[in-house]
């Protein structure tokens, strides 16, 4: 008799387990305003972006962006506005970009980056970029958005690894 009660007890705490983590779910979209990734119905993307020049005409950081996806493969153009020193130590560098190609483009009007405390004296250093939320430009990317975060483990100018998501705007 005290299996059977501590079963039905277990069974039931584990129901209450199921319904609390399921309970937002129900209730609505629990991920509103956090990245969305292809369980929340949008197209995952990985890919890689490798420097190509500084174009001092316009001030950009130019790319060659590589992706699983054609729609966000192409120039990427980056323009740096900012950057300063953190209180640990490492630099913070924020701007805007713009991803090229024959089907239209990205518009980013606001990132912001992480790099690692070798960065402040030109060592290869580990950077990491935020908040790159792109708006689609042009007839077939109209109404997408285009959400991505980017690594490197050797600093702003070696290869970058690209994570993004494209989902439809809100």
């Amino acid at each position: 008799m005290k299996r059977l009660s501590l079963l039905v007890a277990l069974a039931v705490l584990l129901a209450l387990c199921l319904l609390a983590t399921a309970g937002p779910a129900l209730a609505g979209n629990p991920f509103e305003g956090n990245p969305p990734g292809s369980q929340w119905g949008g197209h995952e993307i990985n890919g890689m972006f490798t420097y190509v020049k500084d174009d001092p005409a316009d001030g950009a950081v130019v790319f060659a962006c590589v992706a699983s996806d054609p729609r966000v493969s192409g120039e990427l153009r980056v323009y740096v506005e900012g950057s300063e020193p953190t209180p640990d130590g490492n630099l913070k560098a924020w701007g805007s970009y713009d991803l090229i190609n024959d089907g239209g483009s990205w518009h980013c009007a606001s990132w912001w980056q992480l790099l690692g405390k070798n960065a402040l004296v030109g060592k290869p250093a580990q950077a990491m970029t935020f908040n790159g939320v792109a708006d689609g430009v042009g007839v077939n990317y109209d109404g997408l958005v285009f959400r991505s975060s980017n690594h490197s483990g050797a600093g702003a100018y070696a290869p970058w690894i690209l994570k993004g998501w494209i989902y439809l705007a809100e």
